[in-house]
C-alpha cells in the first residue's frame, strides 16, 4: 500500500481490500480484459439519518480518494450501507441504546 493509499484509509476509518483484476469489472468490462479500473468504497452508517448525512459523507469520502489517490472524480464508486442501530453496537450496546437521545431528536424532525 502507497503511503498515500494508507493517509486515506486512516483518515476515513476504511478497510481496504484488494480485488485481482480478473474479478473485478466496469461498465461490464473485467480489468484484465482491459476495463478502466476504478476506486469503489462503502461506508457504513446507521440508518435514519437524513439525506444530507450519507451524501456529505459520500462527498467526503470521494474527496479524500481524488485528492490522495489522484483520480479522476467522475470515476470514483461508492454506496453507503445503512445499518439498522439496534444491530450495530458500541461498547457492547446496541446504538438504539447508547445513542437513544440522538435517535429520538432526529425521529422528531
Amino acid at each position: 500500500m502507497s503511503r498515500e493509499h494508507a493517509l486515506v484509509v486512516r483518515a476515513s476509518g476504511a478497510f481496504v481490500s484488494a480485488t485481482p483484476p480478473h474479478l473485478w469489472a466496469t461498465a461490464g468490462r473485467l480489468i484484465s480484459e482491459g476495463g478502466v479500473p476504478v476506486p469503489y468504497f462503502t461506508r457504513l452508517a446507521l440508518a435514519g439519518r437524513s439525506q444530507e448525512q450519507p451524501e456529505s459523507l459520500m462527498e467526503g469520502m470521494t474527496a479524500l480518494i481524488v485528492r490522495h489517490e489522484d483520480r479522476n472524480r467522475s470515476l470514483v464508486r461508492g454506496m453507503v450501507i445503512p445499518i439498522d442501530p439496534a444491530h450495530r453496537f458500541i461498547g457492547g450496546t446496541p446504538a438504539s441504546q447508547a445513542r437513544s437521545a440522538e435517535i429520538a431528536a432526529r425521529n422528531s424532525e
